[in-house]
């Protein structure tokens, strides 16, 4: 039996000042493919800019605004965005907003995860997380 979501690939987020780089993001993972960014925004200064540069994407439903005020806001807010969207999507990334999701194969992202997730019958383990290599990128052209 074959489950359908809402939505295949998510990804929730938290920021803080962020307006100015978070446009380039979230073009980014729309064109690879995520269906919907649960944003959480703690506390930014920047608000007015940042909701400027949201509007569009709320508008078509690719981002969910949330605001989660106070310390320490990350751990919260990704147990809210697993708490209340567990059965709105297949996959959930939990990522930063200086990292992007960059598929090494010539594949889609979603059938990239899809066979890592993928059921082996011949082994007894299921896979139940995905972690990626983290590999930095500085502005020095290396």
């Amino acid at each position: 039996m074959k489950i359908l979501f809402e939505n295949d690939i998510t990804i929730a987020v938290v920021v803080k000042n962020e307006a100015m780089y978070i446009g380039e993001w979230l073009e980014y993972h729309y064109k690879i493919g995520i269906d919907k960014i649960y944003l959480y925004d703690n506390d930014s200064e920047d608000r007015a800019e940042l909701m400027k540069v949201l509007e569009p994407w709320i508008q078509k439903s690719f981002v969910e605004y949330n605001e989660l005020p106070g310390d320490y806001a990350q751990l919260p807010a990704y147990q809210d965005a697993v708490h209340r969207h567990r059965l709105d999507c297949k996959y959930m990334a939990f990522i930063d907003v200086d990292e992007f999701i960059v598929p090494k194969k010539n594949l889609e992202l979603l059938e990239i995860v899809d066979q890592a997730f993928e059921m082996k019958t011949d082994s007894q383990f299921l896979t139940a997380a995905l972690c990626a290599n983290w590999r930095m990128f500085g502005s020095n052209g290396h």
